[in-house]
């Protein structure tokens, strides 16, 4: 039987058997690339709008990641191999998907290939939020395999 390096097999904050003290932290402002990407571990957005402003309906942005994590087959998934790739697209009024472009390359075309089709495939959104004045919305999404 392994050690565990405690007394008695005890385990320090664990089982009653120490006494533990928390200090309550305040919570530090999460971003909204944080707050979107909760569940979806292999995909990281960097959003902007036409006008260079920042997107703040996070609600929008769960929907358009959500649709395209659905998409996503990750070819080297379970694998010790580390690959990143950005793709840049764009969202109009309407929640169409145009000018999608592979913006940095992984090296590795398979994986190009496959992150390109998880946005193409996304095809159409809900409409931009109506709040939000400019015509389009720029979106770079990093793709990264599992690290």
């Amino acid at each position: 039987m392994r050690s565990t390096g405690y007394k008695n097999g005890s385990f320090p904050g664990y089982f009653g058997n120490q006494k533990t003290t928390a200090k309550k932290v305040k919570k530090p402002e999460e971003k909204i690339e944080t707050i979107v990407n909760k569940g979806l571990p292999d995909i990281k957005p960097k959003i902007y709008t036409g006008s260079g402003r920042g997107f703040t309906y996070s609600y929008y942005l769960n929907i358009l990641l959500n649709k395209i994590n659905k998409n996503w087959h990750n070819p080297f998934k379970d694998r010790d191999i580390v690959l990143k790739s950005i793709v840049y697209f764009e969202v109009d009024k309407n929640g169409k998907i145009y000018n999608v472009r592979l913006e940095q390359t992984s090296g590795n075309e398979l994986y190009n290939e496959t992150t390109i089709r998880a946005v193409t495939l996304a095809k159409k959104l809900p409409p931009l939020p109506q709040e939000f004045s400019d015509d389009y919305l720029k979106v770079h999404i990093e793709f990264l395999t599992a690290q």
